[in-house]
């Protein structure tokens, strides 16, 4: 099969890529090395189901495709299973990776949608004098363009592709 870009990693970074290059008409295949996480259903009412359409959980066992369940740190069992989800030496498939160095410690995940599963709030719009503290000067215009794009492409990366 041929394809006319290669992205490595669902991430930021990838989903950015390769929804450009899609919209391009590109024919691009992404590969990850981490699983499906997916928050379970029990955490709220799921949507209802269009026609055609099937939950998550349903076609990634269909598909044969890892999943593990996404931990919501919303609540004392949620925080508990966010350090259940810690990749370790002897949990290699976890969602959460701790590095410690001399002057920083990094948090990096491996799942599909990389980072994005770390940092899945930053569209939320901090106050503008915090971002001036730090020398950035972002305004409504750039986090609208940031949230259109999330809606537009990010956004159906994150739903459950249709059955057949």
């Amino acid at each position: 099969m041929d394809f006319d870009a290669v992205v490595i990693g669902s991430g930021f970074g990838g989903s950015v890529a390769a929804s450009q290059l899609a919209a391009r008409k590109k024919k691009v295949l992404i590969l990850e090395r981490g699983t499906w996480w997916i928050s379970p259903e029990t955490l709220g009412k799921p949507p209802p189901l269009g026609p055609g359409q099937q939950r998550m959980p349903d076609w990634l066992a269909a598909n044969k495709q890892p999943v593990q369940y996404w931990p919501r740190p919303d609540n004392k069992d949620g925080l508990l299973d966010v350090f259940a989800s810690l990749r370790t030496g002897r949990h290699s498939d976890g969602l959460y990776k701790f590095s410690n160095f001399d002057d920083a410690t990094t948090l990096t995940a491996s799942a599909v949608g990389g980072g994005s599963m770390i940092y899945s709030n930053v569209t939320i719009q901090p106050d503008p004098a915090v971002l001036g503290q730090i020398g950035l000067n972002l305004g409504a215009a750039e986090f609208g363009a940031a949230r259109q794009w999330m809606t537009d492409f990010r956004g159906p990366l994150t739903r459950c592709p249709a059955a057949g």
